[in-house]
């Protein structure tokens, strides 16, 4: 992770989104700009046509495709994608927000609100079960990168339970902090508290990863699918997970 090369993307692209008068105004969101340039200086390389699809980023070596939201998006291009070429799938997990209003009829923006909402790494896998079909592939690499944001919304006239209405505009990434890369699918164990037994519970795996139960059900779920847990018997607390043995 490179904070230097981070910064000169961010700058770049916000210096040409105020040359095109302002947030929102370039053919796409300023975070999926931003971490374009981030991954390829190079715009030769992006919007490259293969096949029946335009890849982000093409360098001759490998695909690359920014994902901001909604992985499943990118299922028909990693069908078409996989069996002939390297391809990453960047997906930035949002650490801290900003939120920032912008009042639509003056165009006034609001005081920066820290939202007290933070993101956990555990949630990357509600989007990951959405292309868990190729999570196997071995030419698949996926990088979670953490990153804070400065998030900024419409606020119109309307006025919706007794509260402003507002919708999101657009969002601009400000840091970056950590980037996790999976480059195989054993890599997931890293996922695995280290505090947990031989044996485990979703309620155990809830408690020793900090998150709550539902999400850890999902986590274990996708885990175990993907072949990285075993599944035991069914008891009054429910499955027995292990650590799958061919490991």
């Amino acid at each position: 992770m490179d904070k230097d090369a981070f910064e000169l993307a961010k700058r770049k692209v916000l210096r040409e989104t105020r040359e095109n008068m302002g947030i929102g105004t370039l053919s796409e969101k300023t975070m999926h700009a931003v971490l374009k340039l981030y991954y390829c200086p190079d715009r030769d390389m992006h919007e490259v046509v293969i096949g029946n699809y335009v890849a982000d980023i093409y360098n001759g070596d490998r695909i690359i495709e920014i994902q901001t939201q909604n992985l499943g998006k990118l299922r028909p291009k990693l069908e078409y994608y996989l069996d002939e070429y390297k391809v990453t799938v960047v997906h930035p997990l949002i650490r801290e927000t900003k939120i920032i209003l912008i009042d639509e009829t003056t165009g006034e923006h609001s005081k920066p609100r820290k939202s007290p909402r933070k993101g956990n790494i555990y949630e990357v896998f509600l989007e990951l079960y959405r292309i868990i079909d190729y999570l196997k592939h071995p030419n698949l690499e996926i990088r979670i990168l953490f990153t804070d944001v400065e998030e900024y919304k419409i606020r119109d006239a309307r006025v919706k339970r007794g509260r402003l209405v507002s919708s999101r505009y657009d969002r601009i990434p400000t840091n970056v902090e950590e980037e996790i890369v999976i480059e195989r699918y054993e890599d997931y164990l890293m996922f695995i508290p280290i505090g947990l037994g031989e044996s485990f519970y979703v309620k155990d795996f809830a408690k020793e990863a900090g998150i709550h139960r539902d999400l850890a059900q999902s986590v274990v779920s996708l885990l175990y699918k993907i072949g990285i847990l075993d599944r035991g018997e069914r008891d009054k607390n429910g499955y027995v997970y292990s650590i799958a043995e061919n490991l």
